[in-house]
C-alpha cells in the first residue's frame, strides 16, 4: 500500500527529481519551493486553535520566495 494511503503516516513528502546535465549544471531548471498544507476542520475548538497556531508558526519559518497552498475539508473529504 502506498504510504499516503496508510493512516500510520501523518506527513507525506513528495519530491521532484530534475535531470541535470553534469557537463553544464547551469542549464538545470530552477525549481520553485511549494508547500501545500491540508487539514480537516471537524475537531473540537481547542484542537482547531492549536492547529491554527502551529500553522502560523510553520508559515513564519518558510522562505520568503516559497509558494504556499492550503486546503481544508469538513466531514466530507
Amino acid at each position: 500500500m502506498p504510504c499516503e494511503l496508510n493512516p500510520q503516516y501523518a506527513i507525506v513528502q513528495f519530491s521532484l527529481q530534475a535531470n541535470v546535465n553534469t557537463s553544464n549544471p547551469s542549464s538545470a531548471p530552477q525549481l520553485q519551493l511549494v508547500f501545500v498544507f491540508v487539514s480537516g476542520t471537524c475537531m473540537i475548538e481547542e484542537k482547531l486553535e492549536f492547529v491554527k497556531s502551529a500553522m502560523k508558526q510553520v508559515i513564519g519559518l518558510l522562505p520568503e520566495h516559497a509558494l504556499v497552498g492550503f486546503g481544508s475539508f469538513g466531514t466530507q473529504a
